[in-house]
């Protein structure tokens, strides 16, 4: 797989994992990113997996520069990729548009870093990533609980018709600054005692942060390196918890399994 310079452009050597060589997957049929196809490069007891890329597939349409599409296009082939690896064992995710010049220069890798590449896949034997995010459902019923568990609050509502339109306004800006942050309180002690005990239930975990704007929040983000023997247990933990945490609005969602790209060390990557 040389990388041939064409009249569109330069052919580059895309690295999308690296998979234990007696556990590669089937990837007869599956197209990468720009659609090529995808193949294995074998050295000793590791594997690449690989695909011939237009390197202008990596980079959003000249015509086009501020148009996303693209790079959702790619990611999504990225991740499909990784995903149908994950099938007959585990694999090491490198980041979306890891090149390398061409199929030489992955064996070249793989053969310098082939001990650790397999330490690293052995590490994740039998274990996949699963997610964790909780938001919440319905602030009303948030609002119930608050009432229910602070008699103070719900006092000093009661108080507010006695008082004079101007006097209860200002007191009752006060009092929902109070009870937000009573709410606010109380569904942090709830999702740290739910990551508590989801960690409890997996091999490790990662608390994650998104710099991303969303117009809903997310109270947990989180992510769990899960023995497949331990799975069920840790579904019926997560269960439990939205079971226990209905009242209050709270809902759990379950996303994976996916490879363990937040599980894989810097040093597993380039």
């Amino acid at each position: 797989m040389a990388t041939p310079t064409v009249a569109d452009g330069i052919r580059v050597c895309y690295l999308y994992g690296v998979v234990r060589a007696d556990r590669q997957p089937l990837l007869d049929g599956i197209a990468g990113v720009g659609g090529t196809p995808v193949s294995i490069v074998e050295s000793g007891s590791v594997a690449a997996v690989v695909g011939d890329v237009a390197r202008e597939d990596l980079a959003p349409p000249t015509a086009e520069p501020d148009d996303a599409t693209w790079l959702e296009r790619a990611v999504l082939a990225h991740e499909h990729v990784l995903e149908q690896c994950l099938e007959p064992g585990p694999v090491l995710p490198m980041r979306f548009a890891t090149t390398l010049r061409e199929s030489d220069d992955v064996l070249a890798l793989l053969r310098e870093r082939e001990t650790e590449f397999s330490t690293s896949l052995e590490r994740l034997r039998g274990r996949r990533e699963w997610g964790v995010k909780a938001r919440l459902r319905s602030s009303e019923a948030l609002l119930r609980r608050v009432r229910m568990a602070r008699a103070d609050l719900a006092a000093t509502e009661a108080g507010l018709e006695n008082r004079s339109a101007g006097a209860a306004y200002l007191a009752r800006k006060r009092l929902d600054q109070e009870i937000g942050r009573a709410g606010d309180d109380l569904i942090a002690r709830l999702v740290n005692g739910a990551h508590e005990r989801l960690a409890a239930a997996a091999d490790d975990s990662r608390l994650m942060t998104s710099a991303q704007p969303r117009k809903e929040r997310i109270f947990l983000n989180a992510a769990y390196l899960v023995a497949e023997a331990g799975e069920q247990d840790f579904r019926e933990t997560l269960d439990a918890l939205g079971a226990e945490h209905a009242e209050v609005g709270l809902d759990y969602e379950l996303t994976g399994p996916w490879p363990a790209y937040n599980f894989v060390a810097d040093e597993a990557q380039l």
